[in-house]
C-alpha cells in the first residue's frame, strides 16, 4: 500500500503540539471577535446617529423667536397686581366691548362670551343636560362633568397640553386639569392671562384670552413658555418637553342631533353636520394646515381622495331649529376662527361624539411646537417615538369672530366671506399686498396642458426619454383647436426639460434634445407672444429626481429627516400606492442660494413670459440637514420671497392648488380642488375655497379628461365657478406605461383620424365661455341646494346671475335626460333644468 507523502516543511516542523492549539484558539477568537466588534461598532454608530452626537444642528430663531410681550396686568380689576381672582365662586366679568362681554369662573374653568345685542351666550364647554330639564329623547350627561373623573377634568380644561416625559416615549395629550399644576389668573385689558406651572413637566406657559370688538382672541406668547434647562450630563432631547397646546377646544362643541355644522377648508371645503349619522368609534379628523410636513410624515399608504387644508380657518354655524329650540338658543349664530400667527405649525382637529367618551362634536386648532419621528436605538429593531429638541413655533394668535342674528340664518357662505376679509387683511399686514380691490383681468377659458415626455424606468440603457409631444406639435394642436373655434386657450408645457417631466432640479435647466433644441423652444415662445397666447413653462422646483448633480451633493442640497436619513420623495404607482423612489427633496435653503436665480435667468433667456411652479403651492416642509436647517415657518418666508421674485420677472406666475400664503403672489391656480377628502367626519363637500377666492384671481380645475366621470367633473367645475383644463399628447397615452407618469387616461390628440378628444375640448370650451368666463371677475355671493329632494345647486354671482347645476341622472324610455322643474326657495320662481346639465338666469331673472 502507498504511504502518505509527507511534505518537507512538515518533516522539519519543530513546533510543539500545544502551540498549534493556541493558534487554533487565536483563530477562533478572531473568527468570533471580529463580528462582535463589527456589531458593537454598528450599535455605536446607530447610537451616535440616534442621539445626534457629533451632529450639531443650529436653527435660526427667525419666525420662532417671541415678539409678543405678555400684556400688562389691568389695575382696574387687580389693584394689588398679585393676579389672584378675588372670588372662586361663579362668573366674574373680565372684559367687555360694544358687542361682547367675557366672563370667567376660576373654580369651574369656564369662559362665557355674551352677545350684548341679543343676549346669546357661548360657553367654553357645553352646559350639562340635567335630569330636571330633559327634553324628549334626551338623556342626562351630568356624569361627564364630574371633576373627580378623567372625563370631567378633560372637558373642563381650558387648554390641552401635548408633552413628552423623556423625549422618546411617544408623547401624550392631556387636559391641563388632568395634570399637577399651579394656575395663576392675571387680569389684562378686556380679558385674562392664565399662567400654568406644570409641576411634573417642569415647564410653564401662559395663555391670554380676551375680547376685542366682535372677536374672541387667543394668544400664546412664545416668551411666556419657559422650559427647564438641560441638566449636566443630560441630553438635550431626553428631558420633559412641550409638544403642543390647544386653547378652549370645546368652545362651539355640539351634541348629536342639534342643528348646525362645522365648516372646514379641506380640499374645496367640507361640512360636518351635527345630525348626520356617524361611526362613533372612528378616529378624529386631524390634518396639518398647508399639508403634512413630509420630513416627518412621508405618506406610504393609498391616498385616493385626500386633499390639503389650505387655509388656517374654520367655521361653526348654528341656526335655530324648526321648533325654535336648540339647547335654549335664542338666535342664529356663527363663529369663524382664523389664525393670525402660528398657521405654519397648526393642525385642524375635528372630533365626533364618542371620542374621549364625550358626547360632543368639537373643532379646534392644535399648535405643534415639536414633531415626533421614528428611531431605531437597539440592534433588535425596536423603534422609539423620538421628539425633536428645538421648538419650531413662535407666537400664536387666533381670532374667532362671533356673529349673531335673530332673523338671518347663517351658512358656510357667510363663513367664507369672513375668511376672505381676514385673508386680505393678513396678506396686507404680512406682505404689504392689498387685494381688497383686486382686478382680475381677462382669463383664458381653458388651460391646455401639453405633456411632452418622461423618462422610461425600465433600467439601464432603456431609460430613454419617451417623447409624447414636441415643440412643432404644440403649434399644430393649438392651431387645430383655434380653427375649430377654441382660440382663447392658455398653454402649459409639461416635461419640456432635460429628461422630461422628472427633470432633476439640481441640473442645468434646458430643453431635452429629444424634443429639439433651444432655438425651437425660443421660436415657439416667440410665436406664442406674437399671437397673444399665454404659453407657460411648467417647472419642477423642489424635487431632485435622481442623485444631486451640477455641484450639488446630498450633504449640501438634500433634506434630512430628524433621524438623519435623507428624505426620499414618495411617488405613486399604477395602483395609487406611494412607493419610495430614488428621488429626493431639495433643501429650500439650497434652492434659495444656488438654484432659483439660475432658473429665472435660464427661463428669461428662452423668452418665457409665464411659468407654472410645481410644489410651491402645496408642499411645505422642514429640513434637519446640518448644512441648511429650517422650520416650516422659515420655508414659508422663502417661498414668498421666490414667488415675489418670479412675479417681478414674468408676466404670469401660477402654482398648483395653492396654500393661502402663496395666493397674493400669483395670477392663477391650477388643479384647484373641487372635492373634499374622504373621512367619515366630512359629510358634504362645498365650494368654500372658491367662495373665498373667486374674483381675487383665476383658478382652473384639474384636467377633465383625467377624471373617472368627465361629465360630473365638468358640472362640478361649473357649480364651483372654476375654469377648466385638459391634458393632451401627440402620441398614444399607452406609450407612458414604463414611466412614473401614470395619471393620464386618454390624452392622444389626433385631429385627423380620431377627433373625439378635440371635439370634447371644443365643446367644453364653449360651455366655459358661456357659464364661467363672463363671471370670473365677480364674487360668488351665494351657493345653496335648491331643493332637498333633488341634487340641484345654485351659484349666485354679485351681478345677480344664477347658475343652476343638476346632477340628477334620470332618463326617459328613449335614453334622453328628463327635465326637472323645482321651486327656488331662496331667489324665488320655478327653475327647469335637464338632468346632468346646467341652466343660467342672467341677472337673477
Amino acid at each position: 500500500m502507498f504511504k502518505k507523502k509527507v511534505k518537507e516543511e512538515e518533516k522539519n516542523n519543530d513546533t510543539p503540539i500545544f502551540e498549534s492549539a493556541l493558534r487554533k484558539r487565536i483563530k477562533l477568537s478572531i473568527k468570533i471577535g471580529v463580528p462582535v466588534l463589527l456589531v458593537a461598532l454598528f450599535a455605536f454608530i446607530v447610537y451616535r446617529v440616534a442621539t445626534s452626537e457629533g451632529r450639531k444642528i443650529v436653527f435660526s430663531d427667525e419666525g420662532v423667536a417671541g415678539t409678543y410681550d405678555l400684556m400688562p396686568i389691568n389695575p382696574e380689576y387687580d389693584a394689588d397686581g398679585d393676579g389672584i381672582m378675588l372670588s372662586d365662586q361663579g362668573l366674574t366679568l373680565v372684559g367687555e366691548t360694544d358687542y361682547l362681554s367675557l366672563s370667567f369662573s376660576n373654580k369651574e374653568n369656564l369662559f362665557v362670551i355674551k352677545d350684548l345685542k341679543t343676549g346669546e351666550t357661548f360657553r367654553s364647554y357645553p352646559e350639562a343636560i340635567y335630569e330636571t330639564t330633559l327634553a324628549e329623547g334626551e338623556e342626562s350627561d351630568i356624569k361627564n362633568y364630574d371633576d373627580t373623573t378623567e372625563t370631567g377634568q378633560f372637558l373642563s380644561s381650558p387648554v390641552f397640553v401635548g408633552y413628552t416625559k423623556s423625549g422618546m416615549d411617544g408623547g401624550y395629550v392631556l387636559g391641563v386639569n388632568q395634570m399637577k399644576h399651579i394656575k395663576t389668573v392675571y387680569f389684562i385689558e378686556n380679558g385674562v392671562r392664565l399662567r400654568y406651572e406644570m409641576l411634573d413637566l417642569e415647564l410653564e406657559f401662559s395663555i391670554e384670552i380676551l375680547v376685542e370688538g366682535d372677536e374672541l382672541i387667543y394668544k400664546i406668547p412664545a416668551n411666556g413658555i419657559i422650559e427647564r434647562e438641560t441638566l449636566a450630563g443630560e441630553e438635550k432631547d431626553r428631558r420633559p418637553l412641550l409638544t403642543s397646546l390647544s386653547v378652549l377646544p370645546y368652545l362651539g362643541s355640539h351634541r348629536n342631533g342639534q342643528e348646525g355644522y362645522f365648516v372646514s377648508p379641506d380640499g374645496s371645503g367640507a361640512l360636518t353636520i351635527f345630525d348626520a349619522p356617524k361611526i362613533t368609534n372612528y378616529n378624529e379628523y386631524s390634518k396639518e394646515v398647508y399639508g403634512s410636513d413630509i420630513t416627518f410624515e412621508t405618506n406610504n399608504k393609498p391616498a385616493f381622495n385626500e386633499f390639503n387644508v389650505s387655509i388656517g380657518a374654520y367655521g361653526i354655524v348654528e341656526n335655530i331649529d324648526a321648533e325654535g329650540q336648540n339647547m335654549n338658543q335664542k338666535a342664529n349664530s356663527m363663529m369663524t376662527a382664523f389664525i393670525v400667527n402660528g398657521d405654519s405649525s397648526a393642525e385642524l382637529k375635528i372630533a365626533n361624539p364618542g371620542i374621549r367618551k364625550l358626547p360632543f362634536y368639537s373643532i379646534y386648532f392644535q399648535y405643534n411646537y415639536r414633531d415626533y419621528y421614528k428611531m431605531q436605538l437597539t440592534e433588535g429593531g425596536t423603534q422609539y417615538d423620538m421628539v425633536v429638541a428645538d421648538r419650531q413655533l413662535g407666537d400664536v394668535e387666533q381670532r374667532i369672530k362671533i356673529s349673531v342674528s335673530e332673523d338671518k340664518k347663517f351658512s358656510y357662505v357667510d363663513t367664507a366671506k369672513v375668511v376672505r376679509d381676514k385673508l386680505i387683511a393678513q396678506w396686507n399686514g404680512r406682505y404689504g399686498i392689498d387685494m381688497s380691490n383686486a382686478a382680475v383681468g381677462e382669463a383664458d377659458a381653458l388651460n391646455l396642458k401639453l405633456f411632452m415626455g418622461a423618462q422610461n424606468q425600465s433600467g439601464g440603457v432603456l431609460n430613454q426619454i419617451k417623447v409624447m409631444t414636441d415643440f412643432a406639435d404644440v403649434k399644430d394642436i393649438y392651431n387645430a383647436l383655434s380653427e375649430a373655434g377654441a382660440y382663447d386657450v392658455r398653454l402649459s408645457l409639461l416635461g419640456w426639460q432635460n429628461k422630461g417631466y422628472f427633470w432633476n432640479a439640481t441640473s442645468k435647466l434646458k430643453p431635452d434634445s429629444s424634443f429639439s433644441d433651444d432655438v425651437e423652444l425660443e421660436e415657439l415662445l416667440k410665436w406664442a407672444k406674437d399671437n397673444g397666447i399665454v404659453l407657460a413653462l411648467d417647472n419642477n422646483t423642489l424635487v431632485v429626481y435622481g442623485d444631486p448633480t451640477n455641484g450639488a451633493s446630498f450633504r449640501n442640497s438634500i433634506v434630512k429627516q430628524a433621524n438623519t436619513f435623507y428624505l426620499n420623495y414618495f411617488i405613486t404607482d399604477n395602483s395609487g400606492i406611494y412607493r419610495k423612489s430614488e428621488y429626493y427633496v431639495m433643501s429650500p435653503k439650497y434652492y434659495d442660494k444656488e438654484v432659483v436665480n439660475n432658473v429665472i435667468a435660464n427661463l428669461s433667456e428662452y423668452g418665457a413670459s409665464a411659468v407654472d411652479l410645481r410644489h410651491l403651492g402645496n408642499l411645505l416642509y422642514s429640513d434637519y440637514n446640518e448644512e441648511n436647517p429650517l422650520f416650516r415657518v422659515q420655508a414659508m418666508d422663502l417661498y414668498t420671497k421666490w414667488l415675489e421674485n418670479y412675479s417681478s420677472k414674468f408676466e404670469e406666475v401660477t402654482v398648483y392648488d395653492a396654500n393661502a400664503f402663496t395666493v397674493p403672489f400669483v395670477d392663477s391656480i391650477l388643479d384647484i380642488s373641487v372635492d373634499k377628502s374622504s373621512h367619515v367626519l366630512l359629510d358634504e363637500e362645498v365650494p368654500f375655497i372658491q367662495l373665498v377666492y373667486h374674483g381675487l384671481l383665476d383658478y382652473y380645475s384639474a384636467p377633465v379628461n383625467n377624471q373617472d366621470n368627465e361629465r360630473f367633473f365638468l358640472l362640478r367645475s361649473i357649480e364651483y365657478g372654476s375654469l377648466m383644463s385638459y391634458e393632451v399628447t401627440k402620441e398614444k397615452t399607452s406609450e407612458l406605461r414604463y414611466t412614473y407618469y401614470n395619471g393620464l387616461y386618454r390624452s392622444e390628440f389626433d385631429d385627423k383620424s380620431d377627433e373625439a378628444l378635440k371635439n370634447d375640448i371644443v365643446e367644453t370650451y364653449n360651455i366655459v365661455s358661456e357659464a364661467i368666463l363672463p363671471y370670473v371677475s365677480l364674487e360668488i355671493v351665494n351657493h345653496y341646494k335648491v331643493d332637498d329632494n333633488y341634487e340641484i345647486y345654485c351659484t349666485e354671482y354679485s351681478d345677480g346671475t344664477l347658475i343652476y347645476v343638476c346632477y340628477e341622472d334620470s332618463k326617459d324610455i328613449s335614453g334622453n335626460q328628463i327635465e326637472i322643474t323645482v321651486n327656488d326657495q331662496v331667489n324665488g320662481g320655478e327653475v327647469t333644468v335637464n338632468g346632468m346639465d346646467y341652466t343660467i338666469k342672467k341677472g337673477g331673472k
